[in-house]
């Protein structure tokens, strides 16, 4: 055992850095108040309710059943956590180390391919690429399952393992609906290998699985109504008519996923260090559904670097860099290099290049020693925080609730609330005010809720 660690001591050294890194950066963020409702509070509440054995309500998001918003049942997996620690830290916690365990398929895809320390510096650039870091510092997404199981999946399907590969691409259909698409694009990979039987039971099994939970499912525990979650209107008004109008008219759709220039930003943040190597290997095709469903959409924030919306793409890269590295030898020029120093000078230069851009990530405030100790103020909200009644139901604003989820809570300052109905208003003149926000404190005093209590920036009102 000890032989096999001291084997393979570099990988463990970068996952535990990485997670260290994850948990730290997201713990500390959580602590200055600086995590959010949307949507930390949001999963944690579903999840709470989930260890509770009760249906993953979110009074936050406005639903008695979360699943009437997102397919995402895979999350009861984490309601044993909250018997031993009852916080959305626990999802940070969690997440972290599910991201972080993605590196272990990585890992031993790479040995097989590329060698051992090759396959490590893959797996640092893995762990430590920008759209991972966004993802572990903006709180907390079901999408954290997603990572290490898109992992597996290629892992088992590159080995020829189909029960563990198939298991895989099960538990990524639990963890959002969208996900049934990927697992067609599985399977239009496998059909490209000649592995028919498999490849289309994966592309039956995924439209299957997309209709059933977008159609049936999601609107059912919404207690009717459509799935509300689609933004591609510029193709469609459904998944059907949307692949009329690509296949009609495909420079258009083609046109969607580069413009607005930002679109190109992105992609440029998102593969640029890994020097198109990564594009020699069909394992690519399985990016494909995940960048369509970012770029054809007309919502602006799947366009953006800044969330987490890129950071599934991250495994599928890593492992076809991985796969793309031997093909570079079908190039004539390339024969007159020796493999094993080529393998390992080209990932230890993307290695070095995604370490160094940390340091300008949103993570490299565990490097800075005011990150480890809170202000008089925020030890003020803590306290008064503390201090609310355990069955209050809540008005509060993004910042502040996801250290009150336990309570029943309204959203305010970002949507408008036309009538509050809530036991107390807790807000900070430090935290998300905005002309909104001045409106519903408005309206609340003329609804008879008057000011309470102060305490440094903290403001508690109630009728």
């Amino acid at each position: 055992m000890l032989a096999k660690i001291r084997r393979h001591k570099w990988f463990i050294i970068a996952c535990v850095v990485g997670f260290t890194c994850y948990f730290v950066s997201a713990l500390y963020k959580h602590l200055h108040f600086s995590s959010t409702g949307f949507d930390l509070v949001i999963f944690d509440q579903a999840v709470r309710h989930y260890s509770e054995f009760m249906a993953p309500a979110s009074s936050f998001r406005g639903f008695s059943n979360l699943l009437g918003d997102h397919f995402h049942p895979i999350l009861i997996l984490l309601a044993p956590l909250y018997w031993i620690y009852d916080s959305p830290i626990t999802l940070l916690f969690a997440q972290a180390l599910l991201v972080a365990s993605a590196a272990i398929p990585i890992y031993r895809f790479g040995l097989k391919k590329i060698g051992k320390m090759p396959a490590t510096f893959v797996v640092i650039a893995f762990l430590f690429s920008g759209a991972v870091l966004r993802m572990v510092y903006f709180d907390f997404h079901e999408i954290a399952f997603a990572i290490p199981l898109i992992a597996w999946a290629i892992y088992f399907m590159e080995t020829n393992k189909w029960l563990p590969m198939y298991i895989s691409l099960a538990l990524l259909l639990l963890t959002k609906e969208s996900f049934g698409m990927l697992v067609v694009f599985f399977g239009i990979y496998l059909l490209t290998r000649r592995k028919i039987i498999h490849g289309i039971s994966l592309v039956i099994g995924g439209v299957t699985a997309f209709l059933v939970t977008t159609k049936i499912v999601i609107p059912f525990f919404a207690g009717g109504g459509e799935f509300m979650y689609w933004s591609y209107d510029q193709l469609g008004k459904d998944l059907g008519s949307s692949l009329v109008t690509i296949m009609t008219n495909p420079l258009f759709a083609l046109s969607l996923l580069f413009f607005p220039v930002v679109k190109v930003v992105t992609l440029i943040k998102t593969f640029g260090v890994y020097l198109g190597i990564n594009f020699l290997s069909p394992l690519m095709i399985l990016a494909v559904p995940l960048l369509l469903e970012r770029f054809l959409s007309s919502t602006e924030n799947y366009w953006q670097f800044t969330y987490h919306y890129g950071a599934t793409l991250m495994p599928i890269t890593a492992m076809a860099l991985i796969d793309g590295l031997p093909r570079l030898y079908k190039f004539r020029f390339m024969k007159r290099f020796k493999k094993e120093n080529v393998y390992q000078y080209i990932t230890a230069s993307i290695a070095v290049v995604i370490s160094l851009l940390f340091f300008v990530s949103p993570l490299n405030t565990i490097m800075t020693p005011s990150t480890y100790t809170l202000s008089g103020d925020e030890k003020k909200g803590y306290a008064l925080l503390d201090s609310i009644n355990d069955d209050a139901s809540l008005c509060v604003t993004n910042h502040i609730a996801p250290h009150v989820g336990k309570h029943e809570l309204t959203h305010i300052g970002i949507t408008e609330v036309k009538k509050l109905s809530c036991d107390t208003i807790i807000t900070s003149i430090q935290y998300d005010q905005s002309p909104l926000l001045s409106k519903t404190i408005t309206m609340a005093k003329n609804q008879g809720y008057s000011l309470k209590q102060t305490s440094g920036s903290w403001l508690v009102y109630k009728k």
